[in-house]
């Protein structure tokens, strides 16, 4: 059996609910998806998100259309998770009083001398 007629069949089982055959699926694709992760967020939050990456994959197998593009669809799910990763990341570091800190420095700037409060 060609490489890619065995991963077809790996999809396949594991669309089907062979847990087997998506470790070995995880096998082949941990890589890349580390690699990716590792290209695009910080080293230590790495490990994490190849898990959550995987676990995804495993809810979402059924909404994958050509078994065969698995490794592309895989690719595609890891940089979005990324994207989501930094995307979460910045709306929990915007801080109220960060912000308050601007709008203070802003108004500031903006108010003649003689008009401040402090």
């Amino acid at each position: 059996m060609t490489e890619t007629r065995e991963e077809d069949s790996l999809v396949s089982a594991a669309r089907g609910g062979d847990r087997a055959a998506f470790g070995r699926l995880y096998d082949r694709y941990a890589r890349m998806v580390h690699g990716i992760l590792l290209a695009r967020v910080p080293p230590r939050e790495v490990d994490d998100l190849v898990q959550e990456v995987f676990l995804l994959a495993l809810r979402q197998l059924h909404t994958l259309r050509d078994i065969s593009r698995f490794g592309a669809w895989l690719g595609t799910i890891t940089r979005n998770r990324s994207n989501d990763y930094f995307r979460k990341s910045f709306r929990t570091s915007k801080s109220p009083s960060r912000f308050r800190r601007i709008r203070l420095t802003a108004a500031r700037l903006t108010t003649p001398p003689s008009n401040r409060l402090g």
